[in-house]
């Protein structure tokens, strides 16, 4: 919900307001004097929850406060100082000015002091409130801020339909020559690793030359053989077989080349992922233009024989007779990696690695709205990225919840979707829908995700020994059971050690 209700009462008058949740305690605190008939030039007031002796605080928006729909609350009025002075930090495209401006002050005399008159329509920015030009003149410091110490004002230019269209352009540009630049700093890096790999292969036939040399040396060097030694050398098959089953012996060097090949042949075929750094960093990964290569299994993955798809029909049945263990205490996470994907194919990657059990979720908001681009805040909801895609509640009292206590957050790795909510005009909005240029954020493209870097290398990962040595075997996966002429088990040793199912099929104890 992006509204609340509230109840209000005033000298024993109440009155029910419905606020939106992005407003500040204080521009809610102008909207009840409005609303009682009393000059805010000249009160200042302050809202008391449940009889408190502690009043909000009025900087504070009201999503991050403890408030409830319907709560009651108490307004307590009195006499603005107008002499009391407020640090002002006015931030422009001039850059920064501190000031100190009485309650009293206009903002038209604020505007004209630091900035002078200004030929441009602008507009002024505090906190989440926007002030147009037009209401500078009856508008003043303490209505906007009340008893606050400090404020920070943002002047901006107000813009035009083709200015905005401009600011998205130069946004997809900036992104383009992003990805760009990393895709030219991967082929830098592929072809040094090329290069090195050609230097690795050098080396090495070079070294075969010099035993070959060395070798060719020691045979003049060795006093003439027998000629019984002789006649049983020449008896001896080709060494050719010997010296590729092992590379040590000295007739390496009668093949230069030949076992090195090989060698550097099996370790490029064999893909080897290395994870990246973890940290809690925000990640963006952009989706990509590029069609993504797909792997097809090998047809011998899909050779089943009867026996063993009974077997596997057999597995499928009594899994789902399974009781399940109650009152089991599972083990709350310790991190948490929580990837939220967006309308427009984007996808954030947001990880908490340290005091995970003080987590709240409205840290998990707080850290969302921080990189949104500012007009889809408090616009949007969140659903659980698994069927049945429940709803997230986002409510005050959602805020306040470890996510430990929820019971979409009871696993390390959590997926949402991030959706424009029914207010909102969603056929008016394509994204992007994150700061791009956020210092914060980390930009990668869609192709540097674990999963799609592993289904891309997929066929060039090296196998395992089962994997081979049923390769070997001409079997596949499956290896059928070969019977005795009276109908026994060959080796029934064997078959208790060996698994009936297929690789793929792995199930838990």
């Amino acid at each position: 919900m992006a509204t609340i209700a509230l109840n209000v009462t005033y000298q024993g008058q109440p009155k029910k307001f419905t606020v939106n949740k992005s407003q500040t305690i204080s521009q809610f605190i102008s909207q009840c004097l409005t609303s009682y008939n009393i000059d805010g030039n000249t009160f200042s007031a302050e809202l008391y929850h449940n009889n408190n002796h502690k009043a909000l605080d009025s900087a504070s928006p009201i999503r991050l406060t403890n408030l409830l729909n319907n709560a009651k609350l108490t307004l307590k009025v009195k006499k603005l100082d107008l002499n009391k002075e407020i640090n002002v930090k006015f931030i422009s495209d001039k850059g920064t000015v501190v000031k100190k401006f009485t309650v009293a002050t206009t903002l038209h005399d604020i505007v004209e002091q630091i900035m002078g008159r200004l030929s441009k329509p602008t507009q002024l920015r505090i906190l989440d409130l926007v002030i147009g030009y037009e209401k500078y003149l009856t508008t003043t410091l303490g209505s906007l801020v009340g008893n606050a110490n400090n404020v920070v004002i943002r002047l901006e230019y107000q813009k035009s339909t083709n200015e905005r269209d401009a600011l998205f352009k130069k946004q997809q540009e900036a992104n383009r020559l992003q990805l760009q630049e990393m895709q030219k700093r991967k082929e830098m890096e592929a072809q040094k690793r090329h290069q090195e790999e050609q230097e690795k292969q050098r080396l090495k036939a070079e070294e075969a030359k010099l035993k070959k040399v060395n070798k060719n040396v020691s045979e003049v060097s060795e006093p003439q053989e027998d000629a019984e030694m002789k006649d049983a050398d020449e008896e001896i098959p080709s060494t050719a077989t010997e010296s590729l089953s092992d590379p040590s012996t000295s007739d390496v060097g009668a093949h230069p080349g030949l076992e090195p090949a090989s060698e550097s042949a099996a370790s490029d075929s064999d893909y080897v992922y290395q994870e990246e750094p973890v940290d809690e960093t925000p990640k963006l990964y952009v989706p990509s233009s590029k069609p993504q290569p797909t792997y097809q299994n090998p047809d011998e993955d899909y050779n089943m024989t009867i026996d063993q798809a009974k077997t596997y029909q057999n597995v499928i049945r009594n899994s789902a007779k399974r009781s399940k263990k109650i009152g089991v205490d599972t083990k709350k996470p310790s991190k948490y990696f929580i990837r939220v994907k967006f309308p427009d194919g984007a996808i954030l990657q947001i990880n908490f690695l340290e005091n995970v059990h003080q987590v709240k979720f409205g840290t998990l908001v707080k850290k969302l709205d921080e990189l949104l681009i500012p007009e889809f805040i408090n616009t949007y909801n969140l659903k659980i990225g698994y069927p049945p895609f429940t709803k997230l509640n986002q409510s005050f009292a959602m805020n306040n919840e470890l996510l430990h206590n929820l019971q979409d957050f009871q696993a390390e790795q959590v997926v949402l979707i991030w959706e424009l909510s029914k207010e909102s005009n969603k056929a008016a909005h394509n994204g992007p829908f994150l700061n791009n240029e956020s210092k914060d954020l980390v930009i990668k493209p869609s192709d540097e995700l674990p999963a799609i870097k592993l289904a891309k290398h997929r066929n060039e990962l090296p196998s395992n020994e089962s994997t081979k040595s049923k390769g070997a075997s001409g079997g596949g996966f499956f290896k059928s059971k070969s019977m005795h002429k009276d109908g026994g088990d060959e080796d029934k040793d064997g078959e208790k050690k060996k698994s009936k199912l297929p690789k793929w099929l792995k199930m838990k104890k």
